[in-house]
């Protein structure tokens, strides 16, 4: 069970679920459960890490994906092709 903080719902169907702890979720149109993706190693406390406040559809660099916001790991770019998630810096750091 997650707690979910937020809920996207992108041009392919696709429903992106931002958690508490758990990641960014992806389920499909029936809301199965698809992907659970985890984007913080730290050594953090459970409960403080892998967590996404907010997720919008966003390109950078060339690629579509997601810009997700997060708690525990600052501003990300996931690109559900290669499945991997990148920071990106805000206000140059």
């Amino acid at each position: 069970m997650a707690l979910l903080q937020h809920v996207h719902v992108d041009n392919h169907e696709t429903v992106w679920a931002g958690s508490w702890g758990k990641g960014l979720l992806r389920f499909d149109a029936r809301g199965h459960l698809q992907e659970h993706l985890l984007f913080s190693n730290a050594k953090l406390p459970e409960g403080t890490k892998n967590i996404v406040r907010h997720c919008i559809e966003f390109s950078y660099r060339g690629r579509n994906g997601l810009l997700v916001g997060t708690y525990d790991a600052g501003v990300l770019f996931f690109d559900p092709s290669h499945k991997t998630f990148t920071p990106i810096a805000v206000n140059g750091q």
